[in-house]
């Protein structure tokens, strides 16, 4: 794709960023009471549970050096260390299940500040685009997440990109690239907005992305009750 220069356009992460989810300790918990019930015909609960954090520990070190995974990725690992043989039979159907266990579904919300930004944004016809590690979630679930709570408009629809799609998440270089070409946009005209200095901070700087870190402000328990986004503001203020 054809890259233009000279006009601003930005790239959102998501989690942390643009969305919060309201109950982690709950559908964390949700997620391996799945795992426990899906896998009891494979292993005694104690060995389950080690499986499904091996998997964890596992998917955190694969994204940190941009492979991409998914809810299927580690129920293919559980399922895998604990019965290689039954991987084809119940890791697909536990991996869909992973995204919004049954009982206890995400419970998604915007971050406090950023619809209104988004509405600066789009009200100066400001060129957006996400690019996020999905994790146990999906692309497909955050679309949608994005397109009920009004904000998908905000960005260049084929702009949005997850890593479970993608297939390389960041830090890797090729993911800011990628979102680059569907932006049509040079790196030194794109500001990467992120909540990790890993993943969104040093991974677009390497591309050559101007960054900038918009931490969550957290009230007692957890609660996400605004973010840092003045330095957003103040970037939009001065046009």
């Amino acid at each position: 794709m054809i890259r233009r220069t000279g006009r601003r356009a930005y790239i959102f992460d998501f989690g942390g960023t643009l969305a919060w989810e309201r109950d982690a300790g709950g559908l964390q918990a949700a997620r391996a009471d799945l795992v426990r019930r899906a896998c009891a015909d494979l292993a005694d609960p104690a060995t389950v549970e080690a499986g499904w954090r091996a998997a964890l520990s596992d998917m955190a070190a694969a994204e940190r050096v941009g492979t991409p995974v998914s809810a299927g990725w580690a129920a293919q690992r559980v399922v895998g260390t604990l019965e290689p043989s039954a991987v084809d039979a119940l890791a697909p159907t536990l991996g869909a299940a992973l995204v919004d266990p049954p009982g206890h579904p995400q419970s998604l919300e915007l971050v406090p500040g950023v619809a209104e930004i988004l509405a600066r944004l789009r009200a100066r016809h400001v060129p957006c685009a996400i690019l996020s590690n999905t994790g146990l979630s999906s692309g497909a679930h955050n679309r949608a997440w994005l397109d009920a709570v009004g904000v998908a408009g905000a960005f260049v629809p084929d702009a949005m990109l997850f890593s479970d799609e993608l297939g390389v998440g960041k830090p890797a270089p090729v993911a800011f690239e990628a979102c680059l070409d569907r932006l049509g946009r040079e790196a030194a005209d794109v500001v990467h907005i992120g909540d990790s200095r890993w993943f969104d901070v040093a991974g677009a700087q390497r591309c050559g992305l101007r960054t900038i870190l918009c931490t969550p402000v957290l009230a007692r328990g957890g609660e996400v009750v605004g973010a840092r986004y003045h330095r957003v503001r103040h970037v939009l203020d001065r046009g």
